[in-house]
């Protein structure tokens, strides 16, 4: 996952003189050294007793790089970064001072922090988020801690989000970061924890699916704090919930009560489960007609058990028309990697020199946008300023502070740890997500799909720790509301269903009706999609013709999310019986304008598609595969033997734009003739 730079900066403009309640306002103005524990409930006001405590601390001197703010994920790190976009009194100048504290993930700050220990970036990239954050909780324990405290001794106060969640080794890792930046009874920094034990809906699911994992409860970690700083700990409680509509504050205090009461894990499961199907309920196939979406700043999440069932949802949703909804629809389930801004390859993609200096970039950024970039480019792009404090940071030159190099860029591109985790975020009318990845989000309407089956009556395989976490799982989804929360009907999962390939290594959801019948398969997963072919000599006979679609891209990014694509098999050039599909935007049903290739990863994932449902008879590789959009229009970069076939100057540059795709893309099997 990626980190997220902000910034406050030493500057009056940035004030905390928004009206706090007592409480609030006691724990966002502690000085910075003090030890602080903050239980709040859902809509009390947590992020932005977050966002005015990073205000004070810059206020009172402490520089942006001396704070670290580390959350669970990349969605309740956007969450900050909005709400501290949003602080009052705020000048462009601040605004733009606003990018220089650090906000990550504990899967990106890890990564960082490995990668100065010496750790090689390739190395870190090729194993899990959890195996990089035990590796660093491992050199925080033995002969190494000297060498990890040496690129923290600079921090002054440590900023830790969503501790509930923060069950195995992310747990861990915060107990030895405190112990090493923070020690008990002594002069170090100070911090401020902020959770919920409410909300915590992650342990048991970490422990049960990853393999030596780390049994570290998020209870443990609360224990553990407790006994570090006994006296020291300022523990706080925020408990009035200053979100949701009345009715619903009430219903979300109700849920929580009894989340926290003595029954047990099953009587809370159960008593939860009651409040979710006493709620109203509301059709799938009312959702788009819905008059209180048609607000500029209106959200409603569809929140769901799996990312199975959010595709199907989507699937729904976006019906048979091959033009965007009429109300934007995001699909932020099922897609585990993350967006790099248009904006980066649309840029710097026809930039044909090493290094890249201040005066240069200046000249580019005015030639490809003129004066408003927001009018001139169909995608979000940055000011000058901040585009450029960005590039700098990612990718800085040795030839001076005011040069960047185009080589590094291109090599860090997909690192976790460079760009922020809100670039490329959209912002929707639905979203379609899970509870897990609602996460520290605010809707104003949240529609749950109603189980088919009783929660209850399935969870009987779960140990107490599990049943918990199941009743917790409908607190969060019920907490997530400010307007209005509804039971969502028609949502099943029908029969849809994970299939694993390529050795266990990926997964996709798949749903089988049978021969001549249907199939859908997800597509969009890593290595689906050739990056290189956007700008390819396979993919484009002429320089023109990958300029025109390029250009194209650029101006269409905004317009095009949500379009849907037609995969078109093609024979593999200079091979025999080897298969790729080509991306075509689709009109009026057929192929219309070329866009990329994919690889032959989905090929071959096709192919065990017959194996796994096939009952062994044999079939042909569809022709045409159809329901596929658009989901994003992003940079792409490559290096090497990937820029090979690809026209220039993208071959000197290795930046350039491409789509990602993604949904259940539907064929009807056909059996080999014999």
């Amino acid at each position: 996952m990626a980190g997220t730079e902000l910034a406050v900066a030493n500057n009056p403009s940035i004030t905390t003189s928004m009206r706090l309640t007592p409480d609030q306002a006691e724990i966002a103005e502690a000085p910075p050294g003090k030890r602080v524990l903050v239980l709040a409930g859902p809509g009390t006001g947590k992020t932005e007793v977050l966002a005015r405590r990073l205000a004070h601390l810059l206020s009172v001197g402490i520089r942006p790089a001396q704070i670290l703010v580390l959350s669970f994920s990349r969605n309740a790190v956007k969450n900050v970064a909005d709400r501290i976009r949003r602080l009052p009194d705020v000048d462009e100048l601040s605004l733009l001072e606003l990018r220089h504290v650090v906000v990550r993930t504990f899967d990106s700050w890890s990564f960082r922090v490995l990668r100065k220990c010496g750790e090689s970036a390739e190395e870190l990239l090729s194993g899990t988020h959890e195996s990089n954050i035990a590796s660093l909780v491992q050199r925080l324990r033995d002969e190494q801690r000297d060498e990890v405290s040496g690129h923290l001794k600079h921090i002054r106060h440590v900023i830790v989000d969503e501790l509930q969640d923060l069950a195995g080794w992310r747990g861990e890792l915060v107990v030895e970061l405190l112990k090493l930046v923070c020690p008990p009874g002594g002069n170090g920094a100070g911090f401020t924890l902020l959770g919920d034990p409410a909300q915590a809906i992650y342990g048991f699911s970490l422990r049960l699916n990853q393999e030596n994992a780390s049994v570290f409860t998020a209870q443990d970690l609360l224990h553990r704090v407790r006994g570090m700083y006994g006296q020291e700990l300022d523990e706080r409680c925020l408990i009035s919930n200053f979100r949701s509509m009345q009715a619903i504050a009430r219903t979300v205090e109700k849920a929580r009560a009894i989340l926290l009461g003595s029954d047990s894990s099953e009587q809370k499961l159960e008593k939860l489960a009651r409040i979710i199907n006493a709620s109203p309920a509301v059709e799938l196939k009312d959702v788009m007609d819905d008059d209180s979406l048609r607000g500029e700043r209106t959200k409603l999440a569809i929140l769901c058990q799996t990312n199975g069932q959010a595709l199907k949802i989507a699937d729904s949703l976006y019906g048979r028309s091959e033009d965007p909804p009429k109300i934007p629809i995001v699909l932020a389930a099922g897609s585990p990697t993350k967006s790099v801004p248009a904006w980066i390859g649309a840029t710097l993609g026809q930039f044909s020199a090493d290094v890249l200096t201040k005066n240069t970039f200046s000249r580019i950024y005015e030639l490809v946008y003129g004066e408003n970039a927001e009018m001139e480019s169909g995608y979000r792009v940055p000011s000058f300023d901040a585009a450029w404090e960005l590039l700098k940071t990612a990718a800085p030159s040795l030839r001076g502070q005011e040069s960047i190099s185009i080589a590094t860029l291109r090599e860090r591109l997909q690192w976790p740890d460079l760009l922020p985790d809100d670039e490329g975020v959209l912002k929707s009318s639905i979203e379609i997500t899970t509870v897990h990845q609602s996460k520290g989000l605010e809707y104003d309407l949240v529609n749950i799909v109603r189980e088919e089956r009783n929660e209850v009556r399935d969870a009987g395989h779960l140990n107490e720790g599990g049943l918990l976490e199941a009743a917790n799982v409908l607190f969060v989804a019920l907490s997530r509301a400010g307007e209005s929360f509804e039971r969502l009907e028609g949502g099943g999962n029908n029969r849809i269903r994970k299939a694993s390939f390529g050795q266990n290594q990926r997964n996709r959801w798949c749903e089988w009706w049978g021969s001549g019948r249907g199939c859908q398969v997800e597509i969009g997963l890593p290595g689906d999609v050739s990056q290189p072919s956007f700008v390819s000599t396979v993919c484009f006979d002429s320089n023109k013709e990958a300029r025109a679609s390029q250009a194209w891209l650029a101006k269409s990014a905004e317009l095009i999310r949500g379009r849907k694509v037609v995969l078109v098999k093609s024979v593999v050039e200079g091979a025999r019986n080897q298969f790729i599909y080509k991306i075509y935007l689709q009109q009026d049903g057929e192929p219309n304008r070329l866009l990329g290739l994919t690889r032959s990863q989905l090929t071959f994932d096709l192919l065990s598609v017959f194996k796994i449902f096939g009952n062994g008879a044999k079939f042909v590789l569809p022709s045409r595969i159809f329901n596929l959009r658009i989901s994003d229009v992003i940079s792409m970069s490559g290096s090497g033997e990937q820029l090979s076939q690809i026209h220039e100057p993208w071959r000197k540059s290795g930046l350039w734009c491409g789509i990602r795709i993604h949904g259940l893309g539907y064929f009807k099997p056909k059996r080999r003739r014999a």
